[in-house]
């Protein structure tokens, strides 16, 4: 009884601590809520949940950059701003890039023009002129707008283009007629050949030097990363850019660091989900390199605070947690390993019941990637592949030290004798493998990108070869197509071919049954390896 009423009591203490203690926390965060603008409310917002989640850090904010939040930035927030605004600080305020937006004109490449253009580019002068033209197709943005007014020194109201209200608009009338010249969204221009929705437009070379020709230091129109790489060094007009950083009053705290680094990795996803351009790999790499070298600031007395605010709550929490933990011991001792037959694989599945988590790089290979800080990426196997395949029984991977290079084997997965071959998704050298695999392979199909990675791989091509893998918008649309080819690859083959006829592949509509692979004989495994997963390279 003396037992019961002292873990009575000590929950009640630790229940009162905890309230207590979220008042102080609730009253600070009230004021500070007032301190928020609504320039990029939406962004600023996103980031600072998104943060809040991944490093478990709830007191830490990103205000916008309006006139009055300059002099707010403090230990326990940070600005976010474009490029125009950015010119609004003083000197003293650090700052860092986390996203651009690059507008560019675009040309079909049967236009009459292209060879030509391709080869001259087009001076400042005929960029004005294209803008007083019917033939060319603009997307009707405001951030657009004025870039394009300041560069061509041509105000909207001299117009005489066809406005659009999406990038896609602009993409599919540009792609159908051969005459039309359209300007929009590098990211968006990008996301769209990645994903196949276009295949007929390129970018339309600026000769910036106006010398007639595009000569060695314009030639970067070709290759995506080549791009990203002239607009960050500047070689593209600046004019038409438009950059976002991320900034503070004085050298960064040491929590603003880890934000910063964050925003360079995960924080990338939610920036571009809102249509900002992600920043090239190289560039990345350099911010990485700056935050690393940076003399950490100690926290201010206030946030020292506010720190040990936190710590009251948590400490109750965890009383709670010791507690209640050591009442169910005695009715249960030991934990329960994750039988890979006992995972529910019966029901069908889509695009819309996968996990993509944000912040990874996905390759057509059904593969995925996560640089890490220390310049080493961790990779896996995408969850859309795993529910195909079904629980597996066994992994054939390869050794720490070996090399792999992109486009070849990296893994086996197999499956009572049943096996298929998964292609690397990038380059180099693999420094470590998952061996908690060996002695729980469950952890593959139930948790494909936490505990379920594969490697971790130094890689050797990194800046040239994360250029064609794709972010979670662009995957989920990679995805759906994936999920026809599917439908396909099972409605062309035999599916009397299943072991024993035991169930159908596909469901009443056309639905693809979770581990469709299953029950399937090594003859369909053979032929998903040859026609489906090496087609896809």
């Amino acid at each position: 009884m003396k037992a019961q009423i002292f873990i009575l009591s000590s929950i009640l203490f630790a229940v009162f601590l905890s309230f207590t203690s979220m008042a102080a926390l609730n009253s600070t965060d009230q004021q500070k809520e007032s301190n928020i603008k609504a320039s990029k409310q939406t962004v600023a917002e996103s980031l600072t949940s998104a943060f809040a989640l991944d490093a478990s850090n709830n007191a830490f904010q990103v205000v916008t950059a309006d006139q009055d939040a300059i002099l707010l930035a403090n230990a326990e927030n940070m600005l976010f701003l474009s490029n125009k605004e950015l010119k609004q600080l003083p000197a003293s305020n650090w700052h860092i890039a986390v996203g651009r937006d690059v507008f560019v004109p675009i040309i079909n490449i049967k236009h009459p023009e292209a060879e030509a253009w391709m080869k001259n580019g087009i001076t400042k002068e005929l960029f004005a002129d294209l803008l007083k033209n019917s033939k060319t197709a603009v997307v009707e943005d405001l951030e657009m707008t004025q870039l394009l007014e300041s560069y061509s020194n041509q105000p909207k109201e001299s117009w005489k283009v066809q406005l659009f209200s999406t990038d896609q608009q602009v993409f599919s009338l540009v792609e159908n007629n051969p005459e039309i010249i359209g300007f929009c969204k590098f990211s968006a221009l990008k996301s769209a050949i990645v994903s196949g929705e276009i295949a007929q437009i390129c970018l339309l070379p600026i000769d910036r030097n106006s010398n007639g020709t595009i000569d060695h230091a314009e030639n970067f129109y070709n290759e995506s990363s080549s791009f990203e790489r002239a607009v960050w060094l500047g070689k593209f007009p600046r004019e038409l850019t438009n950059t976002y950083f991320i900034a503070t009053s004085g050298q960064p705290s040491e929590t603003q660091i880890l934000f910063a680094r964050w925003a360079m990795q995960n924080g990338q996803q939610i920036i571009t989900s809102y249509g900002i351009g992600q920043l090239p790999a190289t560039e990345l790499h350099s911010n990485m390199a700056k935050l690393n070298n940076i003399p950490v600031v100690p926290l201010s007395p206030k946030t020292q605070n506010n720190w040990l605010k936190l710590i009251l709550p948590t400490l109750g929490l965890l009383l709670i947690i010791g507690l209640l933990t050591s009442t169910m011991y005695f009715r249960k001792k030991g934990s329960t390993q994750i039988d890979p037959d006992a995972t529910d694989y019966s029901g069908a599945f889509d695009e819309t019941k996968l996990n993509t988590p944000a912040g990874l790089l996905f390759d057509r290979t059904h593969t995925w990637a996560l640089m890490q800080a220390d310049g080493v990426l961790k990779m896996g196997v995408d969850e859309f592949l795993l529910k195909t395949t079904g629980p597996l029984t066994r992994l054939k991977m390869k050794l720490v030290g070996e090399k792999v290079s992109k486009g070849e084997p990296i893994i086996s997965l197999t499956q009572n004798g049943k096996s298929i071959s998964i292609f690397s998704p990038v380059t180099g050298v693999i420094k470590k493998s998952n061996q908690s695999l060996e002695k729980n392979i469950s952890q593959l199909n139930t948790s494909p990108y936490d505990s379920g990675w594969l490697y971790e791989i130094e890689p050797t091509n990194w800046q040239s070869e994360n250029q064609i893998m794709m972010m979670v918008d662009t995957y989920s649309t990679f995805i759906k197509n994936e999920m026809k080819r599917l439908r396909d690859f099972f409605a062309l083959n035999n599916t009397n071919l299943v072991k024993g006829n035991m169930q159908p592949v596909l469901q009443d509509g056309g639905e693809i049954m979770t581990g469709v692979l299953k029950d399937c004989c090594p003859e369909i495994w053979e032929q998903f390896q040859t026609q489906f997963i090496n087609t896809s390279r």
